[in-house]
């Protein structure tokens, strides 16, 4: 039963027509494409921060994004050196990111 459930929902997340009636394509500002970038939510101020990665053919990025429902570049007085696949978790007790690795 556990099995049917959970192919059940790859076939939900895999079929948009199940979901909705269209697909659009959005044109939206923001970070380049990138992989092994992190993101966390930063729930004292509402906003998921994202954090270096690699674009495509570019040395790794050390950008820090925030995204609210449209997406800012922030810029901190100082910020980590440019990385990929490293840890990233917010920490809601002193409201902050924290990055290792």
């Amino acid at each position: 039963m556990h099995t049917l459930h959970r192919a059940a929902c790859v076939a939900l997340l895999l079929c948009p027509s199940i979901l909705a009636q269209d697909w659009a394509r959005q044109s939206v500002s923001g970070p380049t494409a990138r992989s092994q970038a992190r993101m966390v939510y930063d729930s004292a101020r509402g906003k998921a921060v994202l954090f270096g990665g690699a674009p495509p053919w570019a040395p790794d990025s050390d950008e820090t994004w925030l995204y609210d429902g449209s997406w800012s570049q922030a810029t901190p007085s100082t910020w980590p050196s440019a990385r990929q696949a490293f840890g990233f978790c917010y920490d809601s007790q002193r409201q902050v990111a924290v990055l290792f690795g």
